[in-house]
């Protein structure tokens, strides 16, 4: 299994928070972040209930579910704002099971929901990468040495296919497919 990232935020109990550090990095394949960088790509946000009312900013923020780390039981109002909850009274085997639960269940969203790769042509791909890196249509078109109609043909079908028809949007897909790694668009010089 592949490393999975959870960020536990805004629970200010050291005890509270180092133990779920433990208890969650204790699960295969996952490491815990206090201190979250942007851009990682992360599988679920541990913050306490008094977070309820930025559940939403927080999902945006990380593109990932949030799970909320109780001391008490919650109203269903406040439980309906968060993707999953945990109480810090469980036990460590009920902790690990939930969460991993919630970790395997947000690997099988990501795998169901992103449009695989292969749903692309080998050609269309290549137009996603060009546009990704920044070209226009004639220098896509220059570059696969192809008609510059080809190409807009090749976009039209991507957008139908992907229902992404912003560059800004296929690069989101690039990175989250694995087309292309982050780092590399980071490191272009614009």
């Amino acid at each position: 299994m592949s490393k999975r990232r959870v960020i536990v935020l805004n629970i200010s109990e050291d005890v509270v928070r180092e133990g779920l550090r433990s208890i969650l990095e204790s699960i295969a394949g996952v490491t815990v972040s206090t201190d979250p960088k942007p851009g990682v790509s992360v599988s679920l946000v541990v913050v306490g209930a008094e977070s309820a009312e930025s559940v939403q900013s927080i999902r945006d923020t990380y593109g990932s579910p949030v799970v909320c780390a109780a001391y008490s039981l919650l109203t269903k109002t406040q439980a309906s704002k968060f993707d999953g909850c945990i109480y810090v009274t469980d036990s460590s085997v009920d902790i690990i099971a939930a969460m991993t639960k919630m970790i395997s269940n947000r690997d099988e969203d990501r795998t169901s929901s992103a449009a695989p790769t292969d749903e692309l042509s080998p050609r269309e791909r290549d137009v996603v990468m060009g546009i990704v890196n920044g070209l226009s249509n004639k220098e896509i078109a220059s570059e696969m040495s192809v008609s510059v109609n080809t190409v807009m043909t090749h976009r039209r079908n991507i957008a139908s296919k992907l229902s992404i028809h912003s560059p800004a949007g296929l690069t989101i897909y690039a990175i989250a497919t694995g087309l292309v790694n982050i780092e590399d668009i980071k490191n272009q010089n614009w």
